[in-house]
């Protein structure tokens, strides 16, 4: 096979570099499009992403009916009030966790501001 462009590794099958030279032009990419996750969103994906492992498994199983107050919708989705408790979701029709979602941003934005300016 041919070398990478480094000169040290030999290239992906079918590709043009080799796997460290794509992870950091990966890298050197999402960091000049500001797309690099920080620890926050980090934590939002493993919590995420263990709650599907544990649905998958039986563990956790959905509400059969939305869980805000007076709602009885049944098409049902997954929130997370608490990222570090992925198996204790709220279960909320989309037009709640819309709502829950937004509030959750404002929430988030306002404490950012309130950290700058300390």
């Amino acid at each position: 096979m041919a070398l990478c462009s480094c000169g040290v590794n030999e290239r992906r099958k079918g590709q043009r570099t080799c796997q460290p030279c794509h992870t950091a032009y990966i890298k050197k990419w999402r960091l000049a499009k500001g797309q690099l996750a920080d620890a926050d969103q980090k934590r939002r994906e493993r919590c995420r992403s263990k709650a599907n492992y544990n649905r998958r498994l039986g563990a956790l199983v959905a509400e059969p009916i939305c869980q805000s107050a007076g709602c009885t919708c049944t098409d049902v989705q997954m929130v997370h009030p608490d990222v570090d408790r992925p198996l204790e979701p709220l279960w909320l029709c989309r037009e709640h966790r819309v709502v829950f979602n937004r509030e959750r941003r404002e929430r988030r934005k306002v404490s950012r501001e309130s950290t700058k300016a300390a």
